[in-house]
Order: structure tokens, then sequence, then C-alpha cells
């Protein structure tokens, strides 16, 4: 009886040590996995340089991931980003980042519930006190937050400042001068404007926010864009026709910027086979990484009509969200505070681009130059004054947005009657209000 006890208690004991050694192996394992980094993924276009590529991957996401082993970070690329996003959050994927083209997209992304509310994060980070009040702000959607703003965007005239001086060119101060100026350098032998679009039919809306900016006016534009004044407005009608009638002048792309693309355009203002090239303050990535052969300098476009104030044509480039299918939501808002944080806001400063963040100093900057330095001021002051205007790409309702910038070569080519197109236009904007996506501007 007694061997029979000692051999039960050391069958116990037995059972006890291997239990606790499989459960220590457990651990182990459970241990080893919980170390193994978690993956979350964005994705936008390439890199349009070596160093934006190496500047992404070095200061953005390899600085992330030394501070946080536990992330690693994958960088996705594609030429069409949006719309291959697009197809992936409707069939319930996509990144756990959501990159959005501005404030439209936002909307429509919020409404087919893809994004998560960030407003539980924005407590945690402090979001609220970081950025620009009226960037900030656009992040919302149904009075909660699903978005944080990059950098905001203007749209410029760049031009060959060497090549004015020779000719004793000025920038123009009205829509007079604005004109005569190109009539001068078409004169002489060369294209007022370099334009293109065959890679990127969007590029319309560049020049459609810069005219409707500078011949309605923000003011009356901006109740246009709410549905208060119809796009078949005498006002935005006579805007349309005074691009038409431009363009048919040849002052743009030699009335050829359909049928040429961007980086064509490009190769003619670095050719000087054009005066000016207008396009956003993004550009300035461009001349620092690749400087033409002349000086370049900028002017803003002066009014079109007498009772209109000058005025600069402001969006922000892009917001930034979190999928609602992602299973790593507390490690993508990590990411996202950094990708949108005040230390790579200054870097990226250094690179011409600006984002909406309280704390940036252009003064600390050593690499941003006297050219991004003038063109930074000029939006602050733009800021400051209430001289802004309202860019496509942030404060246009989707739907009439991209019917203005499709069919705009019809109306240029004379295929398409201005009436006809503001017509279909303000059918667009009726729709957009229908479906809740016209741009909720703070009265």
């Amino acid at each position: 009886m007694k061997r029979k006890v000692l051999f039960l208690f050391l069958g116990l004991i037995l059972l006890f040590v291997v239990g606790c050694s499989s459960d220590s192996d457990d651990n182990t394992t459970s241990e080893e996995e919980g170390e193994e980094p978690v993956e979350i993924s964005y994705m936008t276009a390439p890199a349009d340089s070596e160093g934006a590529e190496q500047f992404i991957e070095e200061e953005i996401i390899g600085a992330f991931e030394e501070d946080n082993p536990d992330i690693d970070v994958n960088w996705i690329t594609n030429e069409d980003p949006a719309t291959l996003q697009r197809q992936q959050l409707a069939s319930g994927g996509g990144p756990d980042v959501i990159l959005m083209d501005g404030a439209s997209t936002l909307s429509q992304f919020q409404k087919a519930d893809y994004l998560v509310p960030l407003d539980e994060y924005a407590d945690e980070y402090g979001w609220s006190d970081r950025y620009a009040d009226w960037a900030y702000d656009i992040g919302f959607s149904d009075g909660e937050l699903y978005g944080l703003p990059s950098e905001f965007e203007s749209l410029l005239i760049w031009y060959n400042k060497d090549l004015f001086e020779q000719n004793g060119w000025e920038p123009p101060n009205n829509f007079e001068e604005f004109m005569s100026l190109n009539q001068s350098i078409h004169e002489n032998g060369q294209m007022p404007f370099s334009f293109g679009t065959t890679d990127f039919r969007t590029a319309n809306e560049w020049w459609l926010s810069v005219v409707f900016n500078a011949y309605v006016g923000p003011e009356r534009f901006k109740e246009v864009l709410q549905n208060k004044i119809p796009w078949t407005d005498d006002v935005v009608q006579g805007a349309v026709e005074t691009y038409r009638d431009m363009w048919q002048e040849g002052y743009i792309s030699d009335q050829q910027s359909h049928a040429i693309s961007t980086d064509d355009a490009w190769s003619l203002f670095y050719n000087e086979q054009s005066a000016m090239h207008m396009e956003g303050t993004w550009s300035l990535t461009r001349f620092s990484t690749d400087s033409p052969s002349f000086e370049v300098d900028y002017f803003v476009m002066p009014p079109w009509r007498e009772d209109v104030e000058e005025n600069v044509p402001i969006a922000l480039g892009e917001s930034g969200g979190i999928n609602a299918n992602s299973e790593h939501t507390e490690e993508a808002a990590r990411f996202l505070d950094w990708y949108y944080g005040e230390e790579i806001a200054q870097k990226w400063l250094n690179h011409g681009k600006f984002l909406p963040v309280n704390s940036v100093d252009p003064n600390e900057s050593e690499e941003l130059g006297a050219l991004g330095a003038s063109v930074y001021e000029t939006l602050q002051s733009a800021f400051e004054e209430d001289r802004t205007g309202y860019a496509a790409w942030t404060y246009w309702g989707a739907n009439s947005e991209q019917y203005l910038w499709e069919n705009i070569d019809g109306v240029l080519l004379g295929e398409t009657p201005v009436e006809e197109y503001l017509e279909m236009t303000q059918e667009q904007a009726e729709r957009d209000e229908e479906e809740d996506l016209l741009f909720e501007f703070e009265e």
C-alpha cells in the first residue's frame, strides 16, 4: 500500500512537471509569436524621383519602424492607386491606411462605411491642436473625424524669369495685362503656356480651378459650390467662355493640351518653348530635384474681372484615414499619427511640401530655398488676409467635379456649347446634393 501511494504521488508530480513544461512551451511560443511585427499597408503612386523615394523609405517608413519595432509598414505603389483602392474597398479589402484625394473622396468613403471614425485617436494623440483649423475641419463628415490633412496646395503660374527679363515682360496685375502678355509671348514665336493631359485628364481641373476663382471670385463661387447659385449663372458662363477663347487663341499649348502629356508639357517649359507653366505648388519638388537651365519664378493669377480681388485657390492634396476592414486599427493610427506628424511635416518642408501643422517653421528649413520660402509666405499671407479660393479636389462636389474635367476638352475644341456643358454640370451638382456630397462649408 505504501509503495502504491508512493508511485501515485510520483505520478502526480510527473504529470505536474510535464504540464508545467507544456505550459512553458506554449507560453514561449506565444511570446515568440507576440514578438513578430504586425504588418500594416498603405498605397500611393510611385515616387516622382529617386530622392523622394529614398526620403519615404528612410525618413518616413524606416524611422517609424525603428521607433516601433512591433510594426512593419508595407508601402504599395501603383500607377492608379485611387482606382485600385476603390475596387479593393468595394470588395472588402484594401490597405490599412487609406490615402484619399480630398474631402469629396473622404465623404464618399465615409458614406460607404469604408472608414473608421478617428475621434478616439484624436483625443489620444492631440490632433485637434496640431493642425490649422481650416485643414483639420475638412476631415470631418457627419460630425465625426475620418481623415487627417496632408499638404495644402495651390495653383501658381511658373515662368521663365530669364526669358521675361530678356523681353521686358512683367507679371500681370489684371486680366488686360495678362492677355497682353500672352499675345506678346505668342508673337515672339513661343507658347505662352505649356499644358498637357493625355496621361492625366483630371489635370483639367487645375485650369478650371484657376479660371472660376479668378473670374467668378471666391465669394460668389462658394455659393455656386453650395448650389445657392446655379452653374448656369451668367458669370459662370462668362468664365468658361473666356477660358475657351483664350485656349482657341493658341495661348495654351497651341491648342494641343488634350493631345500631349504632362511630361511633354514640362519638357516644353524646360526647353524654353513655352514661357509659362500653370501647375501646383507641388512643382517645387520638381524644381529642387531637376533644376532647369534658367531661373524660375512665379506669380498668382490676377483677377479676370474688375470686381474680383486676387485670390489663391487652396486645396488639401490628400486626407489620410483608416480602413474599416483593417485588423490593425491601433497600429494604423500610430502610423497615421507619425505620417502626418510634426517631425515629418518639418522634413517635408525641405522638399517643398507644406503640411498644415502649426509647429512647422520655414526658418528652420535649410533646404527649402528662396523660391519655396516665397511660395510658403504667399500662401500664408493669403490665409491671413482671407484671399483664398476653392480648388476642385477639395471643395467641389464629386459628380460635378468629374463631369467638368472630363468634358471641358469638348468645349475648348468647339464641339460642345458652353450652355450645354454647364446645364449638364448643374444636373451633376443636384445629384451631389441628393447624395450629400456637397462640401460642408462653415457658415
